[in-house]
């Protein structure tokens, strides 16, 4: 499959925010009045949304995740796990043509932003695994993006809303019964670029996970993450606005929940984006608060 080259996705990590905003600008939006409704007589199964930029699609070489796992994992996430399934969507920004597509499929190595790479998923379902869950995750990313890409005349976009529709219609057409556990989000980076855009992330989040929560399900968990170490990519960045911001949201929704991120670390060659080893755990960070709050 072909995916975003190494030189696209710094271009779209370090150019400016006046063209991802109006991008954003550009994209259709849908009535916040719509509920939809899912539900069947097939087969029950739990869903994960995973959605936000370049951290959550995966930047992470899994070649170099090799020597911190068993011979018995690797070769699993190689082949794919049995009872965990995705379906995913790599939105390109700047031209929407060149958006890539992850078939229903199982969760595997090659579902990040190159066939070389991993993102978050292979975390999340490790854990899920162990723990004997069947899932399915529709993974929904745009590499780049800032908040106001996903949440547009204070709902979620055309291109975010049309896919999950679409996503949970094909699994009511697999012979499904599916059911939302929980949005897991890696987003913010490029917000923190900008003053006036980490100042504004608390109100657009709040707004997204509002109009998400009215259309596809008021129980579903928020499950989110704090932003690491942009000052090495963008020096007097505003990282603790959007990370102070995170962190009131978890705190005032009986529902919210933030990741720690104490730890991870960025590629050597590339300071925006975790390491392999990293990838790995925040994986795994979003899948344990899954399996203590939903299970």
């Amino acid at each position: 499959m072909k995916r975003f080259s190494k030189m696209f996705e710094m271009f779209i990590i370090f150019v400016g925010l006046v063209v991802i905003l109006s991008c954003s600008n550009q994209v259709q939006d849908i009535s916040s009045d719509i509920t939809y409704d899912f539900s069947s007589d097939g087969e029950p199964i739990d869903v994960i949304i995973l959605a936000g930029q370049s951290n959550a699609t995966g930047c992470a070489d899994y070649d170099q995740l090799k020597d911190y796992i068993t011979d018995e994992d690797y070769s699993l996430f190689t082949k794919g796990f049995s009872n965990q399934k995705i379906i995913g969507y790599l939105h390109n920004i700047y031209n929407a043509e060149d958006s890539e597509k992850i078939s229903f499929s199982k969760v595997q190595f090659g579902q990040g932003i190159e066939e070389t790479n991993f993102g978050l998923e292979i975390g999340i379902s490790y854990i899920l695994s162990k723990n004997n869950k069947k899932n399915i995750i529709i993974k929904y990313t745009a590499p780049g993006a800032s908040i106001n890409f996903f949440v547009v005349n204070n709902k979620m976009n055309f291109s975010f809303e049309t896919f999950l529709k679409e996503s949970l219609s094909d699994i009511v057409e697999m012979g499904y019964s599916p059911s939302i556990k929980a949005l897991c989000w890696m987003q913010g980076e490029t917000d923190s670029i900008l003053k006036s855009t980490a100042e504004q992330y608390e109100k657009n989040m709040i707004l997204l996970l509002y109009d998400i929560r009215n259309k596809f399900g008021q129980d579903m968990s928020f499950i989110d993450a704090q932003i690491t170490d942009w000052d090495r990519v963008t020096p007097n960045s505003y990282q603790y606005l959007v990370n102070n911001a995170k962190i009131r949201i978890a705190a005032v929704g009986s529902n919210n929940y933030i990741v720690d991120s104490i730890g991870l670390t960025k590629k050597e060659d590339d300071v925006a984006h975790y390491d392999s080893v990293s990838e790995f755990e925040l994986g795994k960070r979003f899948g344990n608060i899954i399996s203590n709050i939903c299970y």
